[in-house]
């Protein structure tokens, strides 16, 4: 446990700017919007037979719905993108610990 206290007290010392790119307006890869082919790579890698969150949506409602609606997904994702702000049920999540032997 202390080896943890003294790793995030290490992290929340630092200078919180010091680590962040210059604010010069520059466009990198994450501020362009979100294309067909990269929502079609992220459904190939998106797994099966996990367990839903809160919302109780299975991963494979999810992969049924992209293929059906990709150009919705690609509205709705690239809308939070430009606008900021998500789906606040989006940002919630249960953390489940599982004891292991050891």
């Amino acid at each position: 446990m202390g080896d943890w206290i003294k790793h995030f007290k290490s992290i929340l010392n630092k200078n919180s700017n010091a680590d962040l790119p210059p604010d010069d307006n520059t466009i990198g890869p994450l501020d362009s919007p979100i294309t067909l082919s990269e929502l079609e790579i992220s459904l190939n890698i998106l797994k099966s037979d996990k367990s839903p969150g809160l919302d109780n949506i299975t991963n494979e409602k999810i992969k049924s719905t992209l293929q059906i609606y990709p150009n919705t997904f690609i509205f709705i994702f690239n809308n939070i993108l430009e606008k900021g702000g998500a789906i606040p049920s989006w940002s919630i999540s249960a953390i489940v610990p599982i004891l292991k032997n050891g």
